[in-house]
């Protein structure tokens, strides 16, 4: 398996410069496709949900008025990423190159749209969660938890080469085993490193090593271990990757609750708290 299509959801407050060049990264490496979707909220439910003083409320004209002068701002910095970044058709590749971008824009509620995009596509990228985004963690909740593809997040800067060095954050558990199966973007990695933590109940990992297992597929790695000593996993997860000189971290997306997806697992809070390097989630 392939990763051909990179879906990029965008919202009005987004910089999506840092998203689309990650995911014009991956699309060059596999000859794939990128796909960026500006989500536009309803503006009836806007209206509905917005604070407002008693006796006031935001017109429905005005809310849509806004949403489309911010689709508008959005796409034109698309463009403008477009002609610096020539995704299609690009001169100095044009024969080897057959990486393609578009834009399309959507109306509704982020549940329900992007599930629709994201579940047909090979990989996500997004922004990590900010509170200067409104929705950005509603974004992020929807595109872990619901369309059952890994998640890439980057912050505004990205490494030159994402996929340089990949640490894989391994704890023998299922969001785990998910997110290896980010394979194809493992075995593109110039060097892997495994970091191993013990898992919560403190009973050992049995069966093959993840480097047995990463080996049948061609992907030789490097070994690094959390120690129960360490003071939170989490610390130690940045730490070996910062200390290792990783471009990259792949671990899985641990929640609490099945019917309340934000109550995030302490690492992956952790992570999307103090992480400054992209990092790939599955769960």
């Amino acid at each position: 398996m392939s990763i051909r299509s990179v879906l990029v959801p965008l919202l009005p407050q987004d910089e999506p410069s840092p998203m689309l060049n990650a995911a014009l990264q991956i699309a060059r490496r596999f000859e794939g496709h990128l796909d960026a979707l500006f989500i536009r909220p309803d503006a009836s439910e806007d209206v509905t949900m917005r604070p407002h003083r008693v006796g006031q409320r935001t017109p429905l004209e005005d809310v849509e008025a806004v949403q489309h002068l911010g689709a508008i701002a959005s796409r034109v910095r698309f463009d403008e990423w477009c002609e610096v970044s020539a995704p299609i058709g690009e001169a100095a590749q044009a024969a080897a190159s057959k990486t393609t971008a578009r834009w399309m824009e959507q109306t509704g509620p982020i549940d329900r749209i992007l599930p629709a995009y994201g579940r047909l596509s090979d990989l996500i990228v997004l922004h990590y969660p900010t509170r200067h985004v409104p929705d950005s963690d509603r974004m992020f909740t929807s595109a872990t938890f619901a369309c059952g593809r890994p998640v890439l997040l980057v912050r505004r800067e990205i490494p030159k080469n994402i996929l340089q060095h990949v640490l894989v954050a391994w704890d023998g558990g299922l969001p785990a085993a998910r997110a290896l199966g980010a394979m194809p973007l493992l075995a593109a990695a110039g060097t892997v490193t495994v970091f191993t933590a013990p898992p919560p109940d403190g009973t050992p990992v049995i069966g093959p090593s993840v480097s047995e297992a990463l080996a049948r597929h061609g992907v030789h790695s490097q070994q690094t271990w959390a120690h129960r000593s360490d003071a939170a996993v989490g610390d130690a997860l940045l730490r070996a990757a910062t200390e290792r000189g990783a471009s990259l971290i792949v671990m899985g997306a641990q929640n609490h609750s099945r019917h309340l997806p934000s109550q995030f697992g302490g690492i992956t809070r952790h992570v999307l708290h103090d992480g400054s390097l992209p990092v790939l989630m599955a769960h």
